[in-house]
């Protein structure tokens, strides 16, 4: 158990060094401090909005979770879910891209006692987001590759969808191989059984999704919805600082972004999300100052939005420990 435990911290810390030294190279390479004079002169009127489309999405990704829930005969309130929802994203600020808020979803309902639906509801709705991104993305290289000027560009994102893709086929592949390789076994340990166990019931809760077909369309479309908010969200970042730059461009770019971002090797995406966002931007005609302040400016407002789930989480804290309260003083 120690070991587990080293290793854990050990992966932790690695991502943290790898979230300073990416951090530490961007600002090298770039005028930080015109990137910055440009945050200054940001108009937050138009702030508003991009905080109201954040908030949208956040409904709409836990109308699509509650959906997926349903499916499997777990009726909780939309109130719960989208408190545990923003939970989540707050979490993700001290976490590897969205894998670390995911997880503390599932912890927060380990009061249903059916962890399997849960966790198989939460596969499934990044699955379908993953698919609309992963399709997005390549149909923005086919058509306008003529905006990427550099042939390395166009190779190294067609390599990034391409390599996401493979790693969902693999872990697919790899799941299917380890029950297989367990279920031969005549002896198995402990450990082991229940590990088994758990994988088995959260393949066996994915596949109802099968028979779900309306469910899973109802989350394809809510995923464009949530993309094109997106879309309309870093569009409006760059408006905020006076940024010249088409809605198309946006358009074709966030996708990349998106992906880059859910790579799991820093604290929340940091470093990668921004280094992408400059690389690509530029490519439409901005500098990279610009495409740095509007990164930043990105990451702000999603972090100012996620504050709220620290607050929704001090208030579960505090309630779950007047029911443990309750409970002790009633035995």
């Amino acid at each position: 158990m120690a070991v587990k435990r080293i290793n854990r911290r050990e992966q932790w810390w690695l991502k943290v060094v790898t979230t300073f030294l990416l951090v530490i190279l961007l600002i090298s390479f770039i005028d930080w401090q015109e990137s910055l004079n440009l945050l200054m002169k940001a108009d937050w009127s138009i702030g508003i909005w991009c905080v109201l489309t954040l908030l949208i999405n956040i409904k709409i990704s836990v109308l699509k979770w509650k959906f997926l829930l349903k499916a499997q005969a777990l009726d909780i309130t939309f109130g719960k879910l989208i408190r545990y929802y923003w939970i989540g994203i707050f979490f993700n600020n001290f976490l590897p891209s969205t894998v670390g808020g995911d997880a503390v979803r599932v912890a927060l309902l380990q009061w249903t006692r059916r962890t399997a639906q849960v966790v198989s509801s939460i596969i499934v709705e990044r699955a379908t987001g993953l698919i609309i991104v992963v399709a997005w993305g390549g149909v923005s290289l086919l058509i306008w590759s003529k905006y990427f000027t550099k042939e390395f560009l166009i190779f190294s994102s067609w390599e990034a969808v391409g390599a996401l893709i493979l790693f969902g086929f693999l872990i697919l592949i790899a799941l299917k191989v380890f029950i297989r390789k367990l279920q031969i076994k005549k002896e198995l340990d402990g450990k082991i059984q229940l590990i088994l166990s758990k994988v088995s019931k959260i393949l066996d809760a994915i596949r109802l999704y099968r028979k779900e077909k309306l469910i899973i369309a109802v989350s394809l479309l809510l995923s464009i919805l949530f993309y094109l908010l997106m879309v309309i969200f870093q569009y409006l970042c760059f408006v905020m600082l006076d940024i010249s730059i088409t809605i198309n461009d946006v358009l074709i770019i966030a996708s990349l972004i998106i992906l880059a971002s859910m790579v799991p090797i820093t604290i929340n995406g940091i470093g990668i999300t921004e280094s992408v966002f400059i690389l690509l931007y530029v490519q439409a005609g901005i500098s990279a100052e610009e495409a740095f302040a509007a990164a930043l400016l990105r990451r702000m407002l999603n972090l100012i939005i996620s504050l709220v789930g620290g607050i929704f989480w001090l208030a579960n804290s505090q309630e779950q420990s007047k029911s443990t309260n309750v409970n002790q003083f009633k035995v």
